[in-house]
């Protein structure tokens, strides 16, 4: 036999779905990504050997605007 999930709980998957569905691709794509970097702006850093922070974090910045340049024109 086959369990019938809570319906409250069938409710809200159903209007988070259609509000997902309602949503326009870039606008939630956005908002993923400011999620993201909210939660990865709380973590940590350590500069790889060598190098030290400043150098290290104005590297990967020059390396994120290389990729994003890329994906734009492909």
């Amino acid at each position: 036999m086959i369990d019938v999930p809570d319906p409250a709980m069938l409710a809200i998957v159903l209007v988070a779905f259609q509000a997902g569905a309602a949503c326009p691709a870039y606008y939630a794509r956005e908002r993923l990504r400011g999620f993201g970097r909210a939660i990865f702006d709380r973590l940590p850093y350590r500069p790889p050997p060598g190098l030290d922070e400043e150098q290290a974090l104005r590297e990967a910045a020059e390396d994120a605007d290389e990729t994003r340049v890329g994906s734009i024109e492909s």
